[in-house]
């Protein structure tokens, strides 16, 4: 750089220094500027988004509502009226403040930003008044509004349980075949209520909406409650029943054809009765009116039910009336021959046993005997006349064997006590025969044997036996016969006369063993002098009775010799 040039650029500088300033200021400004501007814009951003709030609130639609609720509700017309002023000057800062943020754009696009922030003060001031006035129209709106809210609630509830139904129905329809056409009117109907609520709704009659909410939603449990239940019925009243009604028919055909009397349970009328009411409920459910309809079912079952029980009942009975017939009759039979066996036996028997007091009874017998087989008799017509239920013929023959055993058991007691006195007499005639015998060959068997010495008791036993056996015959001579004394003399003779021989066979067995050891030591007495002692001594108490104390000392002293003699002796016994 040359002197001229740095000398003028010294006297300019001041110049210089003064336009960067300028520049500077200047640029500070519109940056300052600008930062206002966009200030503004955002405030008045956040200005434009609360009055969009309030204004998208519909309170003009919420008043119409509430205007036309005021015309049947004289409380709420009240409350409207007294917010109209309110709703009026709300409407105005709305519209005022529509103006005011337009301005206050135009201002700020133009620069003008002190007129701009004063408007946007003036709008929020104005927002404030109109944000409280709108919340309160709103609430008091929507307070109004509430009994819609709260039934647009409920019947969309009710729309929801209505669409499920529909599905269910359609996904199901073979099992409402029969009442499919009946449920359709059904559906339809509801939609037509439906469509009168929201006529009422669009009214604002919301009170007679409520109505016919009520009665949709009492349709709706109505059809759910048939369409729960439909199918069932259904199955009952088509199947089970007519079925039921064929098996009755045919059990009665052949009962009927059998012989069996039904009159009495008129089968006919009441097969008919059910048939009616059968075609009734039917009917009613054809339409899907299932009320009552359950009830008749059950009653239909139960009357079919009880039919075909008293018809086996009869059927039965008509097959157990011929079995316990023969039955009876072989009970009469078998008591005929019982008390004709009485009557023989008491004939024979009533003196010689003292039973004269008995007559009277066994003609009383006779006579019930008599009754009984009249009685069979007559039931025995009533079967073969066909005129009377056999159920009831059964019962008549059940008592009548009841009482035949009875008078079974009347008549064992009198013929065993009969048969039983001539038994025992006939016992004691054998008994006596037998004792007779046993008196033979046991003195028989003593005077064969000849002891050499028998017991003076002997005889008295003898004596003794013989005296027994004289009571027995003295009482089987005397009339009447005393058959409990009898039996009492008939046992102690027997004890002691079998005692008596019992006790003989002993001593002639011990006698005889004695006589057989004696034998056997003869043998060896002369070769052992002290066997020949011993026997000698045995000998002696044989000759005086001493028939046990013989026989051991003849053993023992056989034994010193041969062992085991005893048992020999014994076998040799037996053989004589």
């Amino acid at each position: 750089m040359g002197g001229n040039e740095f000398t003028t650029m010294i006297k300019d500088y001041p110049a210089i220094i003064g336009g960067i300033a300028f520049l500077v200021l200047l640029m500070t400004y519109f940056i300052v500027r600008n930062n206002q501007k966009k200030k503004l814009r955002k405030e008045l951003d956040d200005l434009n988004v609360r009055y969009t709030s309030i204004k998208t609130i519909p309170l003009p639609f919420k008043l119409n509502k509430a205007v036309a609720l005021s015309r049947v509700n004289e409380d709420i017309a009240t409350v409207v009226q007294n917010c109209k002023g309110t709703f009026d000057s709300t409407q105005v800062n709305i519209k005022r403040l529509q103006y005011m943020i337009s301005d206050s754009e135009d201002l700020t696009e133009t620069g003008k930003l002190g007129a701009a922030k004063s408007n946007n003060r003036e709008i929020r001031e104005l927002l404030d008044e109109a944000e409280q006035q709108v919340s309160l129209l709103n609430q008091t709106f929507d307070k109004i509004l509430q009994q819609e809210v709260e039934q647009r609630e409920q019947i969309n509830l009710l729309k929801d349980e209505f669409r499920s139904l529909r599905s269910s129905l359609n996904e199901n329809s073979t099992n409402y075949v029969y009442s499919y056409e009946a449920l359709e009117r059904k559906m339809l109907e509801i939609e037509k209520m439906f469509s009168t609520f929201e006529e009422w709704m669009f009214a604002s009659e919301f009170a007679k909406a409520n109505e016919v909410k009520s009665e949709i939603r009492q349709r709706l449990t109505d059809l759910e409650n048939t369409l729960t239940i439909l199918p069932d019925l259904l199955m009952t009243a088509r199947g089970v029943i007519p079925r039921m009604m064929e098996e009755v028919n045919a059990n009665y055909s052949g009962a009927r054809h059998k012989g069996v009397y039904l009159r009495h349970l008129e089968i006919i009328k009441n097969v008919e009765m059910v048939s009616e009411s059968l075609k009734g409920d039917l009917h009613s459910l054809k339409f899907a009116e299932p009320e009552g309809v359950e009830e008749h079912l059950e009653d239909c079952k139960k009357r079919l039910v009880q039919l075909l029980q008293q018809i086996e009942k009869e059927n039965k009975s008509f097959d157990e009336v011929a079995q316990m017939q023969n039955t009876v009759k072989n009970d009469c039979t078998h008591l005929e021959n019982m008390l004709t066996n009485v009557t023989d036996v008491y004939a024979k028997a009533s003196m010689r046993f003292g039973f004269e007091d008995m007559e009277e009874g066994i003609i009383a017998l006779k006579t019930q005997f008599s009754g009984f087989k009249q009685k069979a008799v007559t039931i025995g017509e009533s079967a073969q006349a066909n005129n009377q239920p056999y159920s009831s013929i059964l019962l008549s023959l059940r008592e009548l064997k009841q009482a035949l055993d009875i008078f079974f058991t009347e008549v064992r007691g009198v013929q065993e006590k009969l048969n039983g006195a001539c038994q025992d007499e006939n016992h004691a005639k054998a008994q006596l025969r037998k004792l007779h015998l046993i008196m033979n060959e046991m003195e028989c068997k003593v005077r064969k044997n000849r002891l050499p010495f028998i017991s003076p008791s002997y005889e008295e036993d003898l004596k003794a036996a013989e005296k027994h056996i004289v009571v027995l015959e003295d009482l089987l001579k005397e009339i009447p016969l005393n058959i409990k004394k009898l039996n009492a003399s008939l046992s102690e003779a027997i004890d002691f006369i079998y005692r008596l021989f019992n006790n003989v066979n002993k001593i002639l067995g011990t006698a005889n063993m004695v006589e057989e050891a004696l034998v056997v030591g003869n043998r060896y007495r002369s070769s052992y002098p002290e066997l020949d002692s011993d026997l000698t001594h045995a000998e002696l108490a044989y000759r005086n009775g001493e028939y046990t104390k013989a026989l051991k000392e003849a053993i023992v002293a056989i034994e010193k010799i041969h062992p085991d003699t005893e048992k020999a002796i014994k076998e040799s016994a037996a053989r004589v």
